[in-house]
């Protein structure tokens, strides 16, 4: 079943929710060997190729919201947000790894001996003088809340120590310490910077003794991995709401570690924070690596560490049953065991094998290589293959989607183009089709007219020669009524219902015939308008000059021969007789005069006559007229039809003109729709589709040319 192009949005907003970023982690490793120039070079191609998708996931999202009135810039890749980070991320060389837990629990304490700043300097109790465990760590611990802000931690360039500081009545952060060589000196500008600890305040430059801070950046020489450390206020010891602490460094995140102390379970802040890691991981759709670390002393009874260690696996598994957490342990890890070590071995208590005993037992070696070795995954050329990656998702859902409005959109389009093609088609194939057709309809109209011809002649003509036969003309007054009765008799022909229906018939199939004509020809069906036949009436003035057979100036020779015999003759049997015989001789039909001369002739001539051979002499001679007299009537029937014949013909053309105009005027307004009509908008929106999909096939091939180059 067809999408409509809301169903196709709905289906588009679904597939990035939920897809993007799903599955999706660093897991290549870069190419060994690439120049730092090439890979510059590469970077510049990502970072060109991601503001390209930014450009046309930003237009496409303004289309759709144009479209639709939804907000989609909350979209993954779909905000500007998420170009932003991806950008960034590919910028730096560094991985931004959060250290997170309640405060106390031993995160600075782990961040100094992951970047080999601890030393184990142990003490001794006055009484008994033993050993105390006791260390120097380059951030501040202490068994009581100790940070107040962020404190980001990265390489320096050179071989001292620097500290930036975000003052909360600034926006950018200001160098309060450069070129410190001595960790005691840094160790106590942090505590004077980064905590609320009153007596380390005087530590602090005086113009900043009661500035409030937000941030501090600490930058220290020899930095072991190529990363960037957050060490997060604990949770449960600063004022600000902790959540979005977390919300916003978890934006920035690569790694996330997450410590807890391993004398006492999982408190309700510390699993309430882990929900709020997950929570995040779901949101940004990521998979980014999560290390549980429970941070022990050595002094701390084993036996409990394990204890603490099982009741807190099974309750992350217990909380958190699902992806991305279910498959989370927590790890032991005694950084003390490893400074002790270190400090015992360079002073010769403990040869190397004893060493390396501790440091498995501290597990921060193996933690430091673990987070070494996903540090690698997560370097340079493996983000930017990440973030490519996403971007090619992007891509590929915009063509999908693309393709899917345009195909909804160009449904109305081309089904009206192809109704225009078939129209204008039309259009040419009547016109072409009408020369043809008007030959065949006058090759009708004369077929039509010779079946009147034949229909009614005979017919008159027979009636008549019955009356004829059946009168005895024995007397001018009888010869007057015969002419004044052949007038009468045709007439009564004429308009009896014989000769009415015998024309009807003609034309209703004349009409049949130009009907099948016109719809074998151009394809359209016709419906002429009915002609009435109405009867005919005899001319007023005589019909005279029709000829059935021979030369219309040999009878009129004979008939002026008659006359003048008549004329001549007067009263006189012989003249008379020879001038009827002349007459007669004729054998020819009369025309419509002739009833008068013979009329005439018998009354001048009769009582000189034989009786009986002037009646068979005017009976022969009226035959002769009947038939003249019988075409004359069967000429004005012809009249008729042909009339009748020619209004029907009109008529048809005038439905045929019709039929073409209307189809004209559909080719019109199908014109017009699709050239400034409301498919107009239509096409445009069909081309602005056809245009973010060659933008988001020409990113595409972009971001492959990127990564194979990596």
């Amino acid at each position: 079943m067809a999408l409509t192009v809301k169903e196709a949005m709905l289906r588009f907003i679904a597939l990035i929710e939920a897809s993007f970023f799903h599955d999706k982690i660093y897991i290549l490793i870069p190419a060994i060997g690439n120049m730092m120039s090439t890979f510059n070079h590469v970077r510049n191609s990502a970072l060109e190729t991601i503001e390209d998708a930014e450009g046309l996931a930003t237009a496409y999202g303004a289309f759709l919201n144009s479209e639709f009135g939804i907000e989609l810039q909350k979209l993954p890749f779909v905000d500007s947000e998420s170009y932003t980070q991806a950008k960034s991320s590919i910028n730096s060389s560094l991985i931004k790894v959060i250290v997170c837990g309640e405060f106390s629990s031993g995160k600075s304490f782990l961040i100094s001996s992951l970047l080999n700043e601890i030393e184990f300097a142990p003490g001794f109790e006055e009484d008994t003088g033993y050993e105390v465990e006791d260390y120097f760590t380059l951030l501040p611990t202490g068994p009581t809340q100790t940070n107040s802000c962020p404190l980001e931690i990265r390489g320096n360039g050179d071989a001292s120590y620097k500290l930036e500081v975000l003052f909360i009545d600034s926006e950018e952060y200001q160098l309060v310490a450069d070129n410190i060589n001595e960790k005691l000196e840094i160790n106590n500008l942090l505590w004077a910077y980064a905590t609320n600890v009153e007596r380390y305040k005087t530590f602090r430059h005086q113009s900043d003794e009661n500035r409030g801070v937000r941030g501090a950046k600490l930058f220290v020489p020899h930095m072991p991995f190529e990363a960037v450390f957050y060490d997060l206020p604990g949770i449960g010891g600063v004022s600000a709401p902790y959540k979005d602490l977390v919300n916003s460094a978890l934006k920035e995140a690569d790694c996330i570690i997450f410590v807890s102390f391993a004398r006492r379970e999982l408190t309700d802040l510390e699993i309430g924070l882990i929900g709020e890691i997950e929570a995040n991981l779901r949101l940004m759709s990521s998979k980014r690596k999560v290390f549980f670390l429970l941070s022990a002393k050595i002094s701390t009874d084993q036996a409990k560490v394990q204890e603490v260690l099982n009741k807190d696996n099974a309750l992350l598994i217990e909380t958190f049953p699902n992806e991305p957490f279910d498959r989370a342990k927590f790890s032991v890890v005694t950084p003390g065991k490893e400074a002790i070590a270190t400090q015992r071995y360079s002073n010769g208590q403990i040869n190397e094998a004893q060493r390396d005993l501790l440091y498995a037992a501290s597990n921060t070696p193996d933690l430091r290589e673990k987070l070494t070795e996903y540090l690698q995954t997560q370097s340079g050329p493996a983000r930017i293959r990440f973030h490519l990656n996403q971007i090619q998702f992007l891509i590929k859902a915009i063509e999908d989607n693309t393709r899917t409005f345009e195909q909804i959109y160009s449904k109305d389009i081309v089904e009206t183009k192809q109704d225009l093609a078939r129209t204008t088609e039309k259009i040419s194939t009547l016109t072409n089709s009408r020369l043809s057709l008007s030959s065949r309809l006058d090759e009708l109209d004369e077929r039509s007219k010779r079946t009147v011809i034949t229909l009614a002649p005979d017919q008159l003509a027979k009636y008549l020669h019955k009356f004829i036969s059946e009168k005895k003309i024995n007397n001018p007054p009888l010869l007057l009524e015969f002419n004044r009765n052949i007038e009468a008799y045709s007439q009564e022909w004429l308009n009896q219902k014989q000769y009415v229906t015998s024309v009807q018939k003609a034309l209703d199939a004349y009409v049949a015939q130009a009907r099948s004509l016109v719809k074998a020809n151009i394809g359209i069906e016709i419906y002429p308008n009915p002609v009435p036949v109405t009867p005919l009436e005899n001319p007023k003035d005589d019909p005279g000059g029709f000829t059935t057979q021979g030369s219309d100036s040999a009878l009129r020779s004979n008939l002026d021969s008659a006359v003048k015999a008549i004329g001549l003759l007067g009263i006189g049997g012989g003249g008379t007789v020879a001038a009827l015989a002349a007459m007669g001789t004729a054998g020819l039909a009369l025309s419509a005069g002739l009833p008068a001369i013979i009329g005439g002739a018998f009354f001048l001539g009769l009582s000189f006559l034989d009786k009986n051979r002037a009646l068979s002499e005017t009976r022969k001679m009226a035959r002769a007229y009947v038939d003249e007299f019988a075409v004359t009537r069967c000429n004005l029937a012809i009249q008729q039809i042909g009339l009748a014949i020619e209004e029907i013909r009109q008529g048809i053309e005038v439905q045929i003109d019709g039929h073409i105009n209307e189809l004209r005027n559909e080719e019109k307004a199908r014109s017009e729709r699709l050239e400034k009509g409301d498919l107009r908008e239509v096409i445009d929106k069909v081309n602005m589709l056809r245009d973010f999909r060659e933008r988001a096939e020409a990113i595409a091939l972009k971001a492959s040319r990127v990564i194979r180059e990596l």
